[in-house]
């Protein structure tokens, strides 16, 4: 895979041998495409998170969210006579 954040138009460039050809094969995707694995079938990247990746602190902050959200719902569960390790 190439990135050129020089040129003019992002793009992600895949150099890849496709079934049946013996050399390599360009296929260029544009933002808002989504790319399809030639070796697995059923991975697709989008061309979006490629070019623009979350940053590590929202991917973070994100997980933190859900675990106090769980942990909320837990203590409820537990308010009310419930288990939440045993359901």
């Amino acid at each position: 895979m190439i990135l050129d954040p020089a040129e003019t138009s992002p793009r992600v460039r895949v150099m890849a041998f496709l079934e049946g050809d013996d050399i390599y094969t360009e296929v260029n995707y544009l933002p808002g495409e989504e790319m399809e694995s030639v070796v697995f079938p059923h991975l697709r990247l989008s061309v979006n998170a490629i070019l623009d990746p979350p940053l590590v602190e929202g991917l973070i902050k994100a997980e933190q969210a859900q675990l106090q959200k769980a942990e909320r719902l837990a203590a409820r569960l537990r308010e009310l006579g419930v288990d939440p390790d045993a359901v």
